[in-house]
């Protein structure tokens, strides 16, 4: 499978056009930031320990994140990728966020993996070419560009404002690269390939993002 997800990733980066970085750039770690929680979630690091999610604590690359049946939690990656909200029964891996300034610009390095259940992410603008922002699931590979969008772990993507790329892998490991634009809204299955998302569908994407989370 990782040799499927580097040929799928080569795919990916050669759609989008998201470049090599080849500035000399200052590295910094990313961190994500708790900014609102419902119900029960926790956060399991790198040594193995699981902590209860409280708002505004601070999460860094190697954080396991789950939640319990009928809780999501809303983390903060900051203005570039801007806010992903994870919902019930989720298991998020924040495998690896860099963050680089390169001749004034900043460059981020940004890697998810959504083990099980669905995100969604609203408010992200990569600006940079170099810049590189992943959610891999177990049957793909999605680049994200910025805008509105929800992905969950069995390959089902809607996109109501923005970009991204995906790159799925069938059955038999066989990669097929595809691009999302919105809007109109459209959406992403493994049986139908890209189409125009069905009102009903885009109005349930709008109505998960609009609470707030305390």
């Amino acid at each position: 499978m990782k040799q499927l997800f580097s040929l799928g990733l080569g795919l990916l980066l050669l759609g989008v056009g998201h470049g090599v970085v080849t500035l000399q750039a200052q590295e910094a770690m990313g961190q994500a930031q708790v900014h609102g929680i419902l119900g029960n979630a926790t956060a399991m690091g790198v040594d193995g320990k699981i902590t209860p999610l409280k708002s505004k604590m601070v999460l860094v690359p190697g954080t396991t994140i789950k939640t319990g049946p009928r809780a999501a939690v809303d983390l903060f990656l900051g203005k570039s990728a801007g806010i992903i909200r994870l919902t019930e029964n989720s298991i998020l891996v924040l495998k690896q966020y860099k963050l680089m300034d390169a001749g004034g610009q900043t460059i981020i390095e940004l890697e998810l993996n959504l083990d099980q259940g669905s995100l969604l992410g609203k408010e992200g603008h990569i600006n940079t070419s170099s810049s590189h922002y992943e959610i891999k699931i177990p049957t793909g590979i999605a680049g994200i560009d910025g805008g509105t969008f929800r992905i969950n772990a069995q390959g089902y993507i809607v996109l109501t404002e923005g970009s991204l790329a995906y790159v799925h892998v069938d059955a038999a490991g066989q990669p097929k690269a595809y691009k999302l634009h919105a809007p109109p809204a459209t959406y992403f299955s493994p049986v139908e390939g890209v189409k125009p998302a069905p009102e009903a569908l885009t109005r349930e994407v709008n109505f998960q993002l609009k609470s707030k989370l305390k």
